[in-house]
């Protein structure tokens, strides 16, 4: 059974790296991504998809204007 777990990534300064979470779902993550970005340099989205023993990490940056909830940016809309 594959469980995922969603985290906000996020970099200092451009240098020094944080994770924050798990949360439940990715909306939750991605609604804390954007309360974040306005105080810090670099937010990205991180999964993790774990399977037994093994993890798997996907990392991906927000497409320009989300973070910022601009409109025609899908999922962008707060």
């Amino acid at each position: 059974m594959i469980t995922k777990k969603y985290y906000v990534l996020v970099i200092h300064g451009d240098v020094d790296p944080e994770i924050q979470g798990p949360y439940k779902s990715a909306g939750r993550r991605d609604h804390r991504a954007k309360q974040l970005s306005s105080q810090l340099s670099s937010t990205f989205w991180l999964n993790v998809n774990q399977n037994g023993h093994t993890n798997r990490l996907q990392v991906g940056a927000y497409a320009g204007g989300f973070l910022k909830g601009l409109p025609g940016v899908p999922g962008s809309e707060q």
